[in-house]
């Protein structure tokens, strides 16, 4: 059986290169690394010295690497994989062939990436910053149609990434789930409203906490708007309503009514508000389970700085946070253009998830509360140093990006508190936008 599908992915993603031992932060460390069931069986049939190694190394329960001292016990003392070396690159398992590359599948569509917690992806996904004001910011994906052979009971994660098929060629896409489907309607609808997400993003004469704060506000209102057969948060009129709401907010003379109208409503109230609410953030992060002890040591180290400073102060270091925040860009001129990318990132990578459960709002706030904490974090460094470069902006994104996406636990718990906790409702997350 064949098929078409499209292929999205982002403009900067075959760019992408290991830099192997050479790595600052390695991925062959900190982390469980599941091995798919064809690898495992290639483990267990390699004979040798190098194989009794390999199967005194892997968790026979759970089908994962034994950690060694926190690093993978093949990764050696010069930071290279002692299977690649003894076995070569085709025994890699999928996970260790794959990272920092990323797959998500939406029927016809699938969508590719490189994750935020690789740093050397980091510099990418942060230092490619071509968009213009005349752009809409899908500009920034590439698409590509693909003829398909679905072959029952293959795997989906064996499917290649773009560039490792010639022209013309088949990929043998896989129907490991065909019970999934997907609503095309409710895709299409995701589709509409994360390109305007995109195009406001695009909007670079606009201050990016005024963008932030407008992809809330039309999250918010294209909830409601979702139209799923199975009755998922459905309204009569559901595609032309949404028609109707992107275009409202992106059209030119609506940007500076609906503009002072959330700013005017995002600084109704005092900076402390503000303050108690991202220092309770930063400590919800301190909830979840290990996968960076720098990380963790970070947001306790600079949670004490920016809010319980020893002259009694309160708010950033005794700074008001507007007054702090105009200071590191001014240090940072870069700042604003980075956290544009850093929610185009996690709007591309959450988003369309949302066809399987139909909170888009909880993806969007997501978003929004990533860029927060990567944000409240750069203060800290900032506040503590006086100083702000590219680098330390490197390592807090891929440092929070590896302490989320690493642990399926760590995931699963910020998804239940977007939808559940009281202090991550629109009108707070507002606040904290500033």
């Amino acid at each position: 059986m064949e098929k078409i599908i499209t292929v999205r992915y982002p403009h900067y993603y075959k760019k992408f290169s290991c830099t192997g031992s050479r790595c600052e932060d390695t991925c062959c460390a900190s982390w469980g690394v599941s091995i798919d069931p064809v690898s495992l069986r290639r483990y267990r049939n390699v004979n040798g010295e190098f194989g009794r190694r390999l199967k005194n190394s892997i968790d026979s329960k759970t089908g994962s690497f034994l950690q060694k001292n926190g690093r993978c016990p093949f990764l050696n003392e010069g930071n290279l994989c002692d299977i690649y070396i003894c076995l070569g690159e085709k025994s890699l398992c999928r996970t260790c062939r794959d990272f920092p590359r990323h797959r998500e599948e939406y029927g016809p569509l699938r969508e590719v990436s490189l994750s935020l917690a690789c740093p050397e992806a980091a510099g990418l996904i942060l230092g490619e910053q071509e968009t213009s004001g005349e752009k809409t910011g899908t500009d920034e994906f590439y698409l590509r149609r693909r003829r398909v052979r679905i072959e029952p009971g293959k795997a989906v994660s064996s499917l290649p990434f773009p560039g490792s098929i010639a022209r013309g060629g088949f990929e043998r896409i896989p129907h490991e789930n065909p019970g999934l489907e997907v609503d095309g309607r409710l895709l299409k609808q995701l589709i509409k409203v994360r390109n305007a997400f995109f195009t406001i993003l695009s909007w670079e004469d606009t201050a990016i906490e005024d963008r932030m704060a407008m992809i809330l506000a039309l999250a918010h209102d294209a909830q409601g708007r979702l139209r799923n057969r199975k009755g998922i948060r459905a309204e009569a009129g559901g595609r032309k309503n949404m028609d109707s709401l992107t275009a409202r907010y992106l059209l030119p003379e609506n940007r500076a009514r609906y503009i002072s109208r959330l700013t005017s409503y995002r600084r109704d109230g005092n900076g402390r508000v503000r303050d108690d609410l991202m220092c309770l953030f930063l400590e919800l992060t301190d909830t979840l389970e290990t996968v960076s002890e720098q990380w963790k040591n970070m947001v306790r180290r600079y949670t004490k700085l920016l809010y319980a400073p020893e002259d009694g102060m309160g708010g950033p270091g005794g700074y008001e946070f507007h007054e702090m925040l105009n200071e590191l860009k001014a240090v940072y001129p870069a700042f604003d253009s980075d956290m544009a990318q850093l929610m185009r990132y996690f709007l591309y990578t959450n988003v369309l998830g949302a066809v399987y459960d139909g909170r888009l709002l909880a993806a969007v706030k997501m978003a929004v509360f990533n860029c927060l904490i990567i944000r409240e974090i750069d203060l800290g460094i900032f506040a503590e140093t006086g100083s702000f470069t590219r680098k330390e902006q490197i390592l807090t994104t891929h440092l929070w990006s590896r302490q989320l996406e690493h642990s399926d636990y760590n995931l699963e718990k910020m998804e239940r508190f977007m939808r559940e906790h009281r202090a991550l409702g629109i009108k707070k997350l507002m606040l904290c936008i500033g």
